[in-house]
């Protein structure tokens, strides 16, 4: 089981956000700085992990017995008659539970460093919803950072929509409760995965939020908080306009409205990121 050491692998950068709000960008750039290896996404895998370790750490019955020493009584006789016996009977505990995830996740994320890459990351959009993974992540890499992406909601849902939704938009005409289903979903999606991080971000320095708004004050607060040094040498960086991407005037029409029945549901969330 690979070991934590008092080198960059155990300072590893975790970008998380709700998809489609700069993520990638942010990514791309910090794999263009000296050191830093930002992996991609892993499907959420994590997620049942979190759940587990939450398991283990609530169990009455599992704290009582976790990591005792199995006696001879155990191994000549067992039953149920034994004290405690065998039906709680383990050989690790939570804390060993946390050794080996830990080990895990460092053995798939480090051996393969790009050469002069010494500090790993990942970036994932499906951690923070109705889970626990990021205080999972900060909780097992105490030198760990999560890098909080964020872009303002109306952008972002219709961003979504029109990335994982493209059938759905173009039924919409004449079947709009698809598409209205999945902007809501995708609203409350963005909702708890934003009030979870920035609730975090509150409670610990290990979390820094960047908007892709506004990209030169996400770097100076990268290198004020972290000290990581990103390089200016990506199109947004230089203030490169994207060309706008086309939506049909009836597609437009909808978001509208869509956003108009969102709005002030998401408002209080982000006005805590900075959008108005």
């Amino acid at each position: 089981m690979p070991a934590l050491d008092s080198t960059d692998s155990d300072r590893p950068l975790f970008l998380l956000g709700t998809g489609r709000c700069g993520s990638t960008f942010w990514q791309t750039l910090l794999c263009r700085t000296a050191d830093i290896w930002i992996w991609g996404e892993h499907a959420g895998m994590l997620r049942p992990f979190a759940r587990a370790r939450g398991l283990l750490r609530t169990c009455a019955a599992f704290q009582m017995h976790a990591g005792r020493s199995v006696t001879p009584a155990d191994v000549e006789e067992p039953t149920a008659d034994n004290t405690p016996g065998l039906a709680w009977a383990n050989g690790f505990d939570a804390a060993a539970f946390d050794d080996h995830l830990r080990g895990f996740i460092v053995g798939l994320m480090r051996p393969r460093l790009p050469p002069g890459k010494t500090r790993w990351g990942f970036k994932e959009i499906q951690y923070g919803f109705e889970d626990q993974t990021p205080e999972l992540l900060l909780d097992l890499f105490p030198g760990g950072t999560i890098i909080h992406t964020l872009r303002h909601p109306r952008t972002t849902l219709e961003s979504a929509m029109q990335a994982w939704y493209a059938r759905a938009l173009e039924q919409a005409a004449v079947n709009p409760a698809d598409a209205e289903a999945a902007y809501a979903a995708q609203a409350q999606r963005w909702l708890g995965t934003t009030k979870r991080l920035l609730d975090l971000a509150e409670a610990t320095s290990r979390v820094v939020s960047v908007k892709i708004e506004e990209v030169a004050e996400g770097r100076e607060k990268l290198r004020q908080t972290f000290g990581i040094m990103t390089p200016e040498s990506h199109p947004r960086v230089n203030r490169v306009p994207e060309p706008p991407a086309g939506v049909p005037t009836s597609i437009e029409g909808l978001f509208a409205r869509l956003w108009e029945k969102s709005k002030d549901k998401l408002q209080p969330v982000a006005s805590r990121a900075g959008y108005e």
